[in-house]
């Protein structure tokens, strides 16, 4: 029978998807979980489709589905996340990052599309079903059906209102009733507009922060006047800083930069969907993105407060420098958004010694200095490096590291060599600002955009010689150096890269006592609350001494100690601290609802 040929294919489908994300699971709760939506989608093509055309429409649903799980399944492998069709949506924007994806791709997954090329040519051959000959009972039809409604109603509801833990849901309650449940959800939560005072917004957020920060100001205005030159480096994680491979500093540069430094070593990500460009907008905002949609996609209704601006509007003159396309990611709204003036993007730098996505980071700070000279001092200038973006793939003559067998040709590796080379380049990028007379009046600030999609989790670990904890994943490296910084400090204040922002304008002498920020200034601050919600489930945070990973409920998710990083109980502490970083997110959410309205 037609029907169950494709309802046994498409529950095989879905079990492949799942065992690829999850690992062992079992086909029997594959087809409890996504039997009942299959069956009603499936009867409703037998029973209302014409014959003439039900085999097309069969076939047009086994591609539509394959697509669904084959863009599920590459964002989980890329991104550790559990995508919505609207996530889906936005996969025209992975074709600039076309290789990365398809670095994920194995030669397994090819059966995915294996069935319909063979079914293609089988039905061009009339060597395959046409139509069922046998129409199956009305009875059948109608208590087979209830028994799959409520099979699927029950199984949504268990998932709709609690998808904070995708990953979780989707293994749970699987992968249709998740979908269905966040498609509902969305319908229910669409960004509208907020419509409270700044006032009000300040009001709430200083409850929430009350007693986070120390009396004191330690080094306010110590930069002040200074041109600030902020480098958001591609994939750059915390634990590459002072590690040796077989005694070859991975990152002399960074190493040496960090003795004259202030060098945050407890900093996390806290990037949303976004990614880099949403790493781009926390720096330069200090507040949230959201969970739902990549913070970008709203810039173009909206000019959000912003060191960027403030520093314009005290007469600096404000740019960025990405080698890549300003569309990507809406840059080409976020960044006016932000108040940034000049936008220095691909057409400035061509396709110049081109790595993997866009030229390299040696063009990208080449290029860019010759810029710097002639702007109008003092200048805030932001440079988003892309060669060590994802695979990795590092030119052999710009392979900086002798790497042992065991890390040749693997990602760990790969990435390593990466990162290696955008420190040569920083530190070239370095003598040309001696040479220009733009150094010793400039703050440098350094910091990771997000972790590295790194798949052999168990080599990493071999590398650091501990476990590749979650907690390394979203450590990444910020250090901020000057000529008040040459003593250097290391700070271990847990922060996030919300606090990035604050804690620049401290040493510029910027007040921030008006601004509606959801960061804290590393420098003055006794304890934080750094939320997390994508990559992690909406609740996670890091606090001074505790990760918190969230799961459906607070009862549900598990902490590790930040020093030993072992599991520790939970207690009504860190309850307090779920339920605070939850109304931060929240808060943050309806600052920005807030400011729409730009023309």
């Amino acid at each position: 029978m037609y029907f169950a040929f494709f309802l046994m294919l498409f529950l095989i489908k879905i079990f492949a998807a799942r065992t690829i994300m999850f690992g062992q699971v079992g086909f029997t709760d594959t087809m409890l979980l996504e039997g009942g939506f299959l069956f009603l989608f499936l009867m409703m093509i037998e029973t209302l489709v014409p014959k003439k055309i039900r085999n097309l429409i069969y076939l047009l649903s086994n591609v539509l589905l394959t697509a669904i799980l084959a863009g599920i399944v590459l964002y989980y492998k890329a991104l550790n996340i559990i995508p919505d069709i609207s996530t889906l949506g936005q996969l025209g924007q992975l074709q600039t990052i076309k290789g990365s994806v398809f670095s994920l791709l194995e030669p397994s997954y090819l059966w995915f599309v294996a069935d319909i090329v063979v079914i293609l040519v089988l039905m061009i051959r009339k060597k395959f079903p046409i139509a069922t000959k046998k129409r199956i009972g009305t009875k059948t039809i109608v208590i087979s059906s209830l028994v799959a409604l409520l099979l699927s109603a029950f199984q949504v509801t268990e998932v709709f209102g609690n998808t904070k833990n995708a990953s979780k849901a989707v293994k749970e309650h699987g992968v249709l009733s998740y979908q269905v449940a966040k498609t509902f959800d969305q319908n229910n939560t669409e960004i509208a507009k907020v419509d409270k005072s700044k006032e009000e917004f300040l009001a709430e957020l200083s409850e929430l922060k009350e007693g986070n920060l120390s009396n004191e100001k330690v080094a306010f205005g110590s930069a002040k006047g200074k041109n600030v030159i902020m480098i958001q480096v591609e994939s750059l994680q915390n634990f590459v800083i002072d590690l040796s491979v077989d005694g070859q500093e991975v990152t002399p540069v960074l190493n040496s930069l960090v003795d004259e430094s202030y060098y945050f070593s407890n900093v996390y990500q806290q990037v949303g969907q976004g990614n880099t460009s949403d790493a781009e907008f926390i720096f330069n905002t200090a507040i949230y993105p959201r969970e739902d949609v990549a913070t970008s996609e709203l810039a173009s209704t909206r000019d959000f407060p912003s060191i960027a601006r403030i520093l314009g509007e005290q007469g600096y003159s404000t740019s960025t420098f990405h080698p890549g396309d300003k569309e990507f990611w809406n840059r080409d709204d976020l960044y006016p958004a932000l108040g940034i003036e000049t936008i220095y993007d691909k057409q400035l730098f061509e396709n110049e010694d081109v790595i993997g996505i866009g030229p390299s980071d040696e063009v990208l700070f080449k290029k860019g200095v010759m810029e710097l000279k002639k702007t109008q001092q003092p200048f805030y200038s932001q440079f988003i490096t892309l060669s060590s973006h994802h695979p990795f793939e590092l030119p052999k003559e710009k392979q900086l590291l002798e790497l042992p067998e065991k890390l040749e040709n693997t990602d760990v590796g790969n990435y390593l060599q990466s990162v290696a080379y955008t420190d040569q380049a920083i530190g070239k990028f370095i003598e040309e600002l001696k040479k220009n007379g733009l150094y010793d009046n400039s703050l440098l600030v350094i910091y990771g955009d997000h972790q590295a999609p790194l798949q052999d989790e168990k080599l990493v670990s071999e590398v650091l010689n501990h476990e590749y904890h979650t907690i390394d994943k979203f450590n990444v490296p910020f250090l901020i150096h000057g000529d008040m910084t040459k003593q250097g400090q290391k700070i271990t204040q847990v922060g996030g890269q919300l606090d990035m922002m604050p804690t620049v304008a401290n040493l510029l002498g910027l007040s921030l006592d008006n601004e509606v920020i959801f960061g804290q200034d590393l420098l003055n601050t006794e304890k934080n609350l750094v939320g997390t919600r994508f990559y992690l489930p909406t609740g996670s945070y890091f606090s001074n001494s505790v990760f918190y990973e969230a799961g459906n409920t607070f009862d549900d998710g598990v902490a590790y100690s930040l020093d030993t990083h072992e599991e520790i109980p939970l207690t009504a502490d860190m309850k307090k601290d779920y339920e605070a970083v939850l109304k931060l997110e929240k808060l943050s959410d309806d600052y920005i609802a807030s400011l729409e309205g730009k023309e």
